[in-house]
């Protein structure tokens, strides 16, 4: 693997679901490994890891809207919120501000 990737996988805040421990707060959820963060990506917003099933190799999260969802066992995660919730402080947002 690449060596700048290396560094940026071995972060304490960022790994695979496995690696994460239960009823944890995370962001940038991936629903098929290696597809990209599809769930979680707006400011300030996580999703908490509820139940872990070993034999289906599932992770049962419970997303912001209160909506509970499978995802793969060896997908990524960010531990944590997404960064900058102040945003919706903002009201004028248009481009050019």
């Amino acid at each position: 693997m690449h060596r700048r990737l290396k560094k940026f996988f071995n972060k304490p805040n960022f790994g695979m679901l496995y690696q994460i421990k239960k009823l944890t707060h995370v962001s940038l959820l991936e629903i098929i490994p290696g597809k990209g963060s599809q769930y979680c990506r707006a400011a300030g917003a996580s999703a908490r890891l509820i139940r872990f099933d070993k034999s289906a190799q599932t992770v049962l999260a419970q997303l912001p809207s209160g909506v509970k969802k499978l995802f793969s066992y060896f997908s990524f995660a960010s531990i944590g919120k997404v960064a900058f919730r102040e945003n919706k402080k903002y009201f004028n947002t248009k481009s050019g501000y």
